[in-house]
């Protein structure tokens, strides 16, 4: 019922889904949702397949940071165009992405779970990105951390933590794009999840199409919590 429920582009990683959801105890409808959202599928990806890249936009990088973002950027094969700006009184240099798919595409995003090639780096130096069973297994352990960061209690003044329920897979989701400290800031500050995601709508989109499929799976025989 599971396979009957996801778009054609998606059959082929029903199996892989599968086992990453149950690896991390993650939703398998959350993830094929993401998936949907972050890749098409691969239908998204220069060139269209699990080896290809997205996400192809410049990044305005600090040098010498204490994450040394720019650095490692460089180090996997970003290159600096040349163009510059000041913000808060810092130059910012433009950095684009590195050159990954299999004849040159440029993009940050690796593959059908899109994983940022800087929070990846491991990945990108092997290539393992490149084999879907790998690439979604991946995407639902970073689900898994967005779970376990949003359900963990902080004594901070302010702090939302620990979330459940709605709250919770709206920050989860949201997460999945613009990164749990991103998503907590925005908490914190009394703002909605997507208030930085892009479009401003990833996690409405997401939990979109998550109740699709699951509405799919339902007509398609399933039973609730048995994929």
């Amino acid at each position: 019922a599971f396979r009957r429920a996801l778009p054609a582009n998606a059959v082929p990683y029903a199996d892989h889904i599968l086992a990453a959801a149950a690896a991390t105890d993650v939703s398998p409808f959350l993830g094929a949702a993401i998936g949907m959202r972050e890749s098409g599928w691969g239908t998204f990806l220069r060139p269209r397949s699990p080896a290809g890249v997205g996400d192809p936009t410049s990044r305005m990088m600090y040098r010498g940071t204490k994450d040394k973002k720019m650095e490692l950027a460089l180090s996997l094969g970003a290159r600096e165009t040349g163009r510059t700006d000041e913000k808060d009184g810092k130059t910012r240099y433009e950095v684009e992405p590195p050159a990954l798919g299999p004849t040159g595409e440029r993009g940050w995003g690796l593959g059908l779970m899109q994983l940022d090639a800087l929070a990846f780096p491991a990945l990108v130096r092997s290539g393992a990105w490149r084999d879907p069973k790998t690439n979604i297994l991946e995407g639902f352990k970073h689900l898994r951390k967005s779970i376990d960061f949003f359900t963990r209690p902080s004594p901070a003044k302010g702090d939302p933590r620990p979330l459940t329920g709605d709250a919770l897979r709206t920050a989860i989701t949201a997460a999945y794009n613009v990164g749990d400290a991103g998503v907590l800031r925005a908490l914190m500050q009394g703002q909605h999840p997507d208030t930085r995601t892009t479009g401003k709508d990833y996690s409405a989109d997401v939990q979109r199409r998550t109740t699709a499929l699951v509405t799919a799976f339902v007509a398609a025989g399933g039973r609730p919590g048995v994929a």
